[in-house]
């Protein structure tokens, strides 16, 4: 199989509605986003991106980004990082910067930080399924959970081809390839103060 650009993308704005400062509360003594920052540090995950990307309008965010030497290039704008403003419209705006700047790519990887645990195996196979189909990878909850049904999407991984997210701006446009996802942890999307103190019990 011809070996794919891809882009990681961490999408992490400093304001939510439901759970105040979520992506920098901290969780076993680290901001929320660095879960997410040190799984794309593990080297056989990182070996599969051309570049880690992280969009954000926190300057505490965009620091903590520099230490793990990732791509911050500037504070994302306040037009696309309200309440209403669409993960696929920030991910456009990075990546239209990317591919002006940097370097065309052929997918993009969504990872938000809202989903803190991931397992290896499981992003090494979306890149295999992508790179073998050129269609979007995306998680689903395999049973059905407290905060999910089966089949639904969980928030854990989004692999889309750049022609499709620039076609169709969406992550799941339909015919997109499952990823079952069974373990609790892997399902945990961190919305709410309950679903925060749902990770910390999960630690424990």
């Amino acid at each position: 199989m011809k070996k794919k650009k891809i882009l990681a993308l961490v999408l992490a704005r400093k304001n939510s509605t439901r759970l105040k400062n979520k992506n920098i509360l901290s969780l076993r003594n680290k901001p929320l986003v660095s879960w997410t920052f040190d799984f794309l540090k593990i080297k056989k995950i990182r070996q599969n991106f051309v570049d880690i990307f992280v969009s954000t309008d926190s300057i505490k965010i965009k620091n903590i980004s520099k230490k793990y030497k990732f791509l911050s290039p500037w504070l994302r704008p306040k037009k696309i990082s309200g309440k209403y403003s669409s993960s696929e419209t920030s991910a456009l705006h990075a990546l239209r910067w990317y591919e002006k700047n940097i370097q065309k790519v052929d997918g993009l990887f969504l990872f938000q930080p809202t989903s803190p645990f991931r397992d290896v195996k499981k992003v090494i196979t979306a890149i295999n399924l992508y790179t073998k189909n050129n269609k979007q990878v995306v998680s689903v909850c395999a049973n059905n959970k407290k905060k999910f049904k089966k089949n639904q999407i969980n928030g854990s991984l989004y692999l889309t081809p750049i022609e499709i997210l620039k076609k169709r701006k969406t992550f799941n446009f339909r015919g997109y390839q499952k990823i079952k996802i069974y373990n609790d942890k892997e399902n945990l999307d961190i919305d709410t103060i309950d679903d925060f103190n749902e990770a910390k019990k999960m630690l424990s």
